[in-house]
């Protein structure tokens, strides 16, 4: 189960994303994933199973709480093989900067 620290930590860095219609999961290696839909404005940010969506980033909790703080890259993290990537990349990559910021 994620600890809803972590999804309000990833409600604040989304909530100026300016990201639309997209449907993106954060996959938490023995946590869970989180699914933020875009398609709603404030973003619907929750706990999922869902395999339906636009972009999925899979990594350790150590990861994401690491991309979250900015002590962890994310594109360090991607070259490195801790953080992998299904779907659009370019989506990916702009979540990169957004998360990190």
């Amino acid at each position: 189960m994620i600890s809803e620290s972590l999804i309000n930590q990833v409600r604040q860095k989304m909530q100026f994303a300016g990201i639309k219609d997209k449907r993106i999961v954060f996959e938490i290696e023995d946590e869970g994933k989180i699914l933020i839909n875009t398609h709603e404005v404030p973003y619907e940010i929750e706990e999922t199973e869902t395999d339906d969506y636009d972009v999925k980033m899979r990594a350790k909790l150590s990861v994401f709480e690491g991309i979250l703080t900015g002590t962890q890259d994310p594109n360090m993290a991607f070259m490195m093989g801790k953080l992998k990537v299904d779907g659009s990349t370019g989506l990916a990559m702009k979540l990169a900067s957004v998360l990190e910021d």
